[in-house]
């Protein structure tokens, strides 16, 4: 998140609530612009919440063959439609549904 109250309350709830996902390296926690992904990162799921105007390729690009995508697409104040995602292969491989 960009926003670091957000994240301080995330990290407490999940420590209260379960640490474990912590502690296992299930969950983590980072600063930032989302939209820019995390440099050097690959996920087997990203969840996006706020709508995205157009698929955002670096996001994308950080799945890892396989790994699915959920994401609202559509301008703001218009239609948005909910995707998911599936990298088949490296370098622009998707399937979109």
């Amino acid at each position: 998140d960009v926003f670091p109250n957000l994240i301080d309350l995330s990290q407490r709830n999940i420590q209260e609530h379960n640490s474990q996902l912590f502690d296992d390296g299930i969950i983590s926690l980072s600063l930032g612009d989302g939209w820019k992904g995390l440099q050097g990162m690959c996920f087997d799921a990203i969840h996006v919440g706020a709508a995205a105007s157009t698929f955002p390729p670096k996001l994308m690009q950080q799945l890892k063959v396989g790994g699915v995508m959920i994401i609202p697409v559509g301008e703001q104040g218009a239609v948005q439609v909910l995707y998911r995602i599936k990298k088949l292969r490296e370098n622009k491989g998707f399937d979109l549904q």
